[in-house]
């Protein structure tokens, strides 16, 4: 039996309602927004369709949890071209999964694939299954929990780098494209994501700070949204940003961005390479946040300063140890004095 979901908004409100071919079922309103709407009658329609959720398929639930999951629209890009890997088990019944399904798909992809991005789906399949667990209370076990791979020998394998503040600066002065040196400042000395830098205006800079509000997608849009709900956020504005600034062309519309090409990660990548880096606007990132860890700022702060949770700043800088702390105290200390 096939159901259909409508959706409609009444005042400032959503509602769904839920049909069997032209005959009412169900409803529910007071949603905040339609995506909202949609994801609660989807999940209800679901429901509805295996009251005892025995023949809910993977497919279903991962595209579900897709919708769920995030609101950005890059990353559900992300998710459903990753889900395409698991098409062998699409109309397998999720309480049906086990090891024997999912584990194949994992060891076939790193025949093909590296390390990390082998690691990626994987964290994709258990967090499909974990939202099933739960946020839609089915009763099993995650079968790619038990599913592991070993790292393959490497043949060399070039690490980014974590640049020195000297060598960041160093970096700054080597650069001769105007726009890549500014969206280099903004990793190294703001720790911001390329969306982000792509998306400043000269409104962002007021008095000390940088107010990020906003991203540039790559589809030329700039959309009043970051990547997480811990995007938005005051930033400290470096003086030698705020110099550079300065050098950068100035519009007569103030909210329009500042640098006005999109380039894109391997854009920018490609100009580090040929100066002799192996580091990307996300290991810049790293630098800034692992500089400030060094000056003695607490992780809660470089957490709100990076845009990320603490929970993720947490698990990413615990190589950064007291005797990196206290020494950053000591330099604080001495500056003061």
């Amino acid at each position: 039996m096939n159901y259909t979901v409508s959706l409609r908004k009444r005042g400032n409100k959503w509602s769904y309602q839920i049909f069997t071919g032209n005959k009412y079922h169900s409803s529910k309103s007071g949603f905040k927004t339609k995506s909202e709407a949609k994801r609660a009658g989807d999940q209800a329609a679901l429901k509805i369709k295996n009251p005892e959720r025995k023949k809910n398929t993977f497919k279903e639930i991962a595209d579900l949890y897709i919708d769920d999951g995030t609101k950005e629209e890059t990353t559900k890009r992300a998710y459903k071209s990753w889900l395409k890997n698991f098409e062998p088990i699409y109309d397998v019944e999720m309480l049906k999964l086990t090891y024997v399904d999912v584990a194949p798909i994992i060891h076939d992809y790193y025949k093909d694939h590296k390390y990390n991005g082998t690691m990626s789906l994987l964290r994709f399949g258990k967090s499909i299954m974990n939202y099933a667990i739960h946020k839609l209370d089915y009763d099993m076990k995650n079968p790619f929990e038990k599913v592991t791979i070993e790292e393959k020998a490497s043949k060399s394998v070039k690490k980014h780098q974590i640049l020195t503040e000297s060598e960041m600066l160093e970096l700054f002065d080597k650069i001769e494209n105007q726009d890549i040196r500014f969206l280099t400042m903004c990793f190294g000395l703001a720790g911001l994501r390329i969306s982000e830098a792509r998306g400043l205006t000269r409104n962002s800079f007021k008095s000390q700070f940088i107010h990020i509000t906003q991203q540039k997608q790559l589809d030329k849009t700039v959309k009043p949204d970051t990547k997480s709900k811990d995007g938005h956020r005051k930033v400290p504005l470096d003086p030698r940003l705020k110099n550079e600034l300065k050098k950068m062309p100035v519009s007569l519309d103030k909210n329009q961005v500042i640098v006005q090409k999109l380039y894109q990660s391997n854009d920018v990548i490609k100009v580090y390479r040929s100066l002799g880096y192996s580091i990307t606007p996300h290991s810049l990132r790293h630098a800034y946040a692992t500089m400030a860890i060094q000056k003695g700022v607490d992780l809660k702060t470089i957490s709100y300063f990076i845009g990320d949770t603490l929970e993720v700043v947490i698990k990413t800088y615990a190589h950064v140890n007291t005797d990196m702390i206290e020494q950053g105290r000591k330099v604080l200390t001495n500056s003061l004095t």
